[in-house]
């Protein structure tokens, strides 16, 4: 089992003595849920539904996550803002919105 379905299951498992995923089996290749029993595919949708619901706000997460550490490492470099000129806290602001609007900055 891979590491974010792990997580994925983890994170919906809302009883673990009748948790949703005894009814259902992982496809590894079309990488969905099927359900054990065919005439009752109501969980595996379900489930399917929030997986993929999670693999976006997962992904969503991780590039939050990137910005925030760019802005850190662009913030912590900068030092203390009162030494400098007007022109380079514009470019230091330029800086920071292109990171916040996800492109690639170089520092000048």
């Amino acid at each position: 089992m891979d590491k974010c379905r792990e997580e994925f299951e983890k994170a919906y498992e809302p009883n673990p003595h009748k948790s949703p995923f005894t009814e259902v089996k992982f496809d590894e290749v079309a990488r969905v849920y099927r359900p054990l029993d065919q005439f009752n595919p109501r969980i595996a949708s379900s489930l399917n539904a929030a997986w993929y619901g999670w693999r976006i706000r997962q992904a969503e997460i991780e590039v939050n996550e990137l910005k925030l550490l760019k802005l850190s490492e662009a913030i912590y470099a900068c030092g203390d803002l009162r030494e400098y000129s007007g022109d380079e806290l514009l470019g230091f602001y330029k800086a920071l919105k292109s990171i916040l609007e996800g492109k690639d900055y170089a520092r000048r």
